[in-house]
């Protein structure tokens, strides 16, 4: 158990949390360890289940046993999960988020003649227990910023690097102190220098944005390529953007292409999507539909909303496959439900103008489809709704995507409440 939550940190430290945000590279990841049977069947259930998504977005602290709970009653409750499996695999993926503290951050678990005896040791320079101490006054159940804040300081300005990085989100976020982007951007840049992972990656945007610092994006994109260089996914893409809208550095399609393709690589939907978009418009690359369509594919596997609406136009009109209405209309419709607005513009056009004569290919094509990635979430919604003409539901639809700006929606709903609907 020890060794499983140990490999999970190091990924976590070396990937940061962008990984645990992709099931599909994690549970790559995963199997490529060669764990035993028993582990590897966990942590893939759990990664499944998106246990690792759920820790990263929705536990701020490793004492929070509220956010903890619901997550283990969620997969007890609602997936069948067995009690002792269940507060297994959280564990396993808060261990790899928050590593483990050495004291306990619940006021309830120290008792005052402890608190003094650290509180003496900590005095007396130990920068680690300053560290500690500063985190028990900033998590725990009687919290007082202001003390978490002159410890951490303690221990920062002693050169305890995650000491640094906290006092640089204390000063970012005002906590126990007011904000000051300058003194955010200078303890940042301490304990980026000392090597600390998740520091380095603040440094880009600061440059990006003026953010503390004077900006510079000549500087920014360094500090992303550095990290893009390392394999930092969530860089690859940002250096990609940089060289396409020569952002900090000369414009270079193909060399955005090439980063793009590097961070799709990783499993990256945003990258994924970029790279069927070059293929398809023949954009720092060839043009190949086929490829076009495979990239946007993979993307839409992770319910990407803007890759699921490329994938309809590529269905819609032959684009690197058979040209198929139905699961077209299904693709948009997936990509609407989740708010994209030119896909909802798609679905209500359909809705009002599409003349459906019989399409028997849309079902087989979508059943081929769920065969298509094993490696797929299995849980990927694919709707398989039929289009039948209905101006109520076309003016939903356009209303939903002239309110997010849409002026060809906002046409359509002119036309169709002209005709009395």
């Amino acid at each position: 158990m020890e060794q499983i939550k140990q490999i999970l940190r190091e990924i976590y430290q070396k990937y940061g949390e962008t990984i645990f945000e992709n099931n599909e590279v994690l549970i790559s990841l995963i199997e490529d360890l060669y764990l035993n049977d028993v582990d590897t069947t966990l942590l893939i259930r759990a990664i499944d289940c998106d246990v690792a998504l759920d820790v990263i977005n929705n536990v701020p602290a490793i004492n929070d046993e509220t956010q903890k709970d619901i997550i283990i009653n969620h997969l007890i409750s609602d997936l069948m999960w067995s009690e002792d499996k269940a507060i297994q695999a959280v564990d396993y993926f808060i261990y790899a988020k928050f590593g483990e503290e050495k004291i306990d951050t619940d006021p309830n678990a120290i008792d005052i003649e402890n608190l003094n005896e650290q509180l003496k040791e900590a005095e007396d320079g130990d920068q680690e227990l300053q560290y500690n101490l500063g985190k028990c006054y900033e998590k725990g159940l009687k919290t007082d910023l202001s003390k978490a804040f002159e410890w951490v300081k303690k221990a920062a300005q002693q050169g305890y690097v995650l000491a640094q990085y906290d006092l640089a989100t204390y000063y970012e976020h005002g906590i126990g102190v007011e904000k000051n982007n300058s003194q955010a951007f200078h303890w940042y840049s301490t304990a980026a220098s000392e090597g600390y992972l998740e520091a380095k990656r603040k440094i880009g945007p600061c440059y990006e944005n003026g953010i503390g610092v004077d900006k510079n994006l000549t500087e920014a994109f360094n500090r992303y390529l550095q990290l893009a260089q390392n394999g930092h996914v969530s860089e690859q893409y940002k250096v990609a953007q940089c060289y396409e809208f020569g952002t900090g550095v000369s414009p270079d399609n193909t060399k955005a292409f090439n980063m793009y393709l590097n961070a799709a690589k990783q499993g990256h939907a945003e990258s994924q999507t970029k790279v069927g978009l070059s293929y398809k418009n023949g954009i720092g690359t060839k043009k190949n539909n086929l490829l076009a369509f495979q990239w946007f594919l993979k993307a839409s596997y992770q319910k990407y909303a803007p890759a699921q609406y490329h994938l309809a136009q590529c269905y819609e009109f032959g684009l690197g496959i058979e040209k198929d209405d139905l699961s077209a209309f299904n693709f948009y419709l997936e990509s609407a439900n989740q708010g994209y607005a030119d896909a909802q513009f798609k679905v209500g056009w359909f809705y009002a103008y599409y003349s459906n004569s019989s399409n028997d290919k849309g079902n087989k094509a979508i059943n081929k489809l769920l065969k298509t990635n094993k490696k797929s979430d299995p849980n990927t919604p694919i709707s398989t709704s039929q289009i039948e003409k209905n101006y109520l539901k076309a003016l939903s639809w356009f209303m939903k995507s002239a309110e997010q700006g849409n002026a060809d929606a906002q046409k359509k709903i002119e036309a169709i409440t002209a005709k009395g609907f």
